[in-house]
């Protein structure tokens, strides 16, 4: 938009409340490595300025709400773009569009796919009556593996989620004082997103603090329930695996795997799971399998908050509220940085298992290996290509 000079005259307004990370920078030309950590409506602003300095800009750092983008917003709009993983905030922009006469361009990518739409009000069809892969709850990109390539970036995506995200939120915590607590609770609020995919850890580890090897593999034991049955069992709650018109073609019905450190896989998890968590939060650690099957037998049946428990106590609770009944414990705490030689045990494994659940033949190590070290060969080509459609369409509306 801003090599066109489409911002020149009337004012872009961006909206996005997330921050650049560093499994961002493969994707987009916005974004280099000093960007890290800020937000990503700000950088792109900053980028497209230095493009075109005559652009009329303004960035929003909230996320999309009916009370925030009301009937005052929308009329001051000619057209709004979207690129947004949540369906049903999508289907909702979608039909404030309608509602307001405004035409929508939608893009989107996963993987090494892209796609592109243009709603027109009273001419084209509302997403929420579209039936396509995409009218459907969709947590991440990868949310339907059809191919063992998906399950390896699931596996990059909840790495991050895991061992950097959650980790920071529990740091920042133990850290708090009367001065930084404001901020660290509005930024809670701005990064919901993140907070949901990380609840579970961040409970986990806050209710309990992870200090000696048998927390490494409690630690592990959470991690491997959470996504390879719990989120499955959600997943099947919602579309039962009889239900032929939602799972057909490549998309298939998920199955939640029985947990068992005879295994291989399984094994490779937790123990890479635990090692990492051990050094996350400073406990000497050395594997013991007998000792790991204890620990697993305690707490197999450990409660912990289900993926549509997290989603209702937002909606009922502020962040302040949700922290209030833990206690703060100071640990050295040091969150994990995404390493694919480094973490490609814990990557590998954590693929095979993404695969089993929905029956996706796992491929040879040294596949899999290749495709962790460079898992995104072409997306920023991707990405460019399906913002370059959407330009045309933009080109077209105008």
């Amino acid at each position: 938009l801003a090599l066109s000079g489409a911002c020149s005259q009337k004012q872009l307004d961006i909206m996005d409340d997330a921050l650049v990370k560093d499994a961002n920078l493969p994707l987009s030309f916005l974004y280099t490595k000093s960007d890290v950590g800020k937000y990503k409506s700000e950088t792109a602003l900053q980028q497209a300025l230095s493009i075109n300095p005559d652009c009329k800009i303004n960035y929003q750092l909230q996320q999309f709400s009916k009370s925030t983008f009301n009937e005052e917003f929308f009329e001051t709009k000619n057209l709004i773009i979207t690129a947004i993983d949540n369906v049903k905030t999508r289907q909702l922009i979608d039909q404030k569009c309608v509602d307001y006469g405004k035409p929508m361009i939608d893009s989107g990518f996963m993987g090494q796919k892209a796609n592109m739409q243009v709603m027109v009000p009273r001419l084209t069809q509302r997403l929420d009556l579209q039936e396509s892969d995409y009218s459907v709850p969709m947590d991440t990109i990868v949310g339907f593996p059809t191919q063992f390539s998906d399950c390896i970036e699931y596996a990059k995506i909840n790495f991050e989620y895991v061992f950097v995200d959650a980790i920071q939120i529990i740091q920042q915590f133990q850290d708090l004082s009367e001065q930084s607590e404001q901020e660290f609770y509005a930024n809670l609020g701005k990064n919901q997103h993140i907070l949901a995919k990380t609840f579970f850890i961040i409970d986990l580890c806050l209710s309990q603090p992870i200090e000696t090897q048998a927390d490494c593999y409690r630690f592990a034991f959470i991690v491997f329930r959470h996504y390879f049955q719990e989120s499955i069992q959600h997943l099947l709650n919602s579309f039962p695996a009889e239900n032929d018109k939602f799972w057909r073609g490549h998309k298939r019905p998920p199955a939640l795997i029985d947990f068992s450190l005879v295994d291989i896989v399984q094994k490779q998890f937790i123990e890479e799971t635990s090692k990492l968590a051990s050094k996350i939060f400073g406990v000497d650690f050395q594997f013991d399998e007998n000792a790991a099957q204890t620990v697993f037998s305690r707490v197999k049946d450990c409660k912990i908050p289900s993926i549509q428990e997290v989603f209702d106590l937002f909606e009922a609770f502020s962040e302040k509220t949700l922290f209030k009944k833990y206690k703060t414990v100071k640990q050295n705490i040091k969150p994990a940085k995404l390493n694919s030689e480094e973490h490609l045990e814990l990557l590998m494994a954590f693929s095979k298992l993404r695969a089993s659940n929905f029956e996706i033949p796992h491929l040879e190590d040294p596949q899999i290996t290749k495709l962790i070290q460079n898992a995104n060969p072409a997306l920023i080509t991707t990405t460019a290509a399906i913002a370059g459609h959407a330009g045309v369409e933009f080109v077209k509306l105008c």
